[in-house]
Order: C-alpha cells, then structure tokens, then sequence
C-alpha cells in the first residue's frame, strides 16, 4: 500500500468552468471570510477614527472660537478711543507679565548666599546675616508688588472688555 502526501483532487463537479455560473459551497464560504475580514478592518479603523478624531476636532474648535472671540471684541462698533484704550490695556499686562516672570526668575537665581552674607562662627558653624535676609525680602517685595500690578492690569483689561 502506498502513500500519498498530495491532495487529494476535487471532484471535477465542483470546480467552476470558465462561464459558469455555478458555485461550490467551498467558493461562498472563501468569499463570505474575505467580506468578513474586510469589514473587521472597516470597522477597526473607524473605531481608531473615532477615538483620535475628537481631541483634535476640540482643538481645532476651540482655537476657532478663540479666533472668533478676539476678532467679535476688535469688531464691536467702538470708538477710536475704546479700541486704543483696549490695545493699552494689552501692553499693560504684557509688560506687568513680564515684569513679574522678570521677578520671579530674580528672586530664585538669587537665592543663594554671597560673599560677605555668613558670618562665621567660634565653633566652626556659621549663621546668614541680616543683610541676607534684607536682600531676600526686597526680592520677595518685588515679586509681590509684580503681582498686585499683573492684577490691576488685567483688571483693567477686563473692565474694558464687554
């Protein structure tokens, strides 16, 4: 008895000819798994759509409504002098920002004791001296006095705005 490790053949009556309309059960069924597939794909990559396409719609949105905000505010019927009044209000709160990130960034690089700020000690320690501590406090006066002046800007600012 011999073995074979081919196929074995198809009947002959299943095997469409060329023109024939006929199909095997084997044929619907490859076709129904290619249509299945096809719509798997379909639907995974809708679902990918769906999951990313928000975030970016918002901010696109978003951007048009903050667009669509800045331009309502400079098309109002105002006069010359509340259009300016509002652009020097604007500059006032850029520069009172700057002002305070200015301040800000003074107070921490500063931080740091200089020559002449310790006063050194019998035991071998040694202590900050008043003149540190002035100088911090002058720092911390200043970032204050920047703040309270951020705040009034753009309560100025605000106050123009209808």
């Amino acid at each position: 008895m011999t073995i074979s490790l081919q196929s074995p053949e198809r009947p002959r009556d299943t095997i469409p000819r060329r023109g024939s309309r006929k199909t095997s059960r084997g044929q619907v069924a490859f076709w129904f798994g290619c249509l299945a597939r096809c719509a798997l794909l379909v639907l995974a990559g809708f679902l990918m759509w769906l999951l990313t396409a928000p975030p970016v719609h918002a901010q696109a949105l978003y951007a048009q409504r903050a667009t669509a905000a800045r331009v309502g505010v400079q098309s109002l019927p105002a006069t010359h002098a509340a259009r300016r009044a509002l652009e020097d209000a604007d500059k006032r709160v850029e520069r009172a920002l700057t002002a305070l990130q200015r301040a800000e960034r003074a107070l921490r690089t500063q931080q740091a004791p200089r020559p002449g700020e310790r006063q050194h000690l019998a035991n071998g320690h040694s202590r900050l001296t008043s003149a540190y501590f002035e100088r911090i406090h002058a720092l911390e006066t200043a970032v204050s006095a920047a703040r309270a002046e951020l705040q009034a800007a753009y309560a100025v600012r605000d106050a123009l705005v209808p």
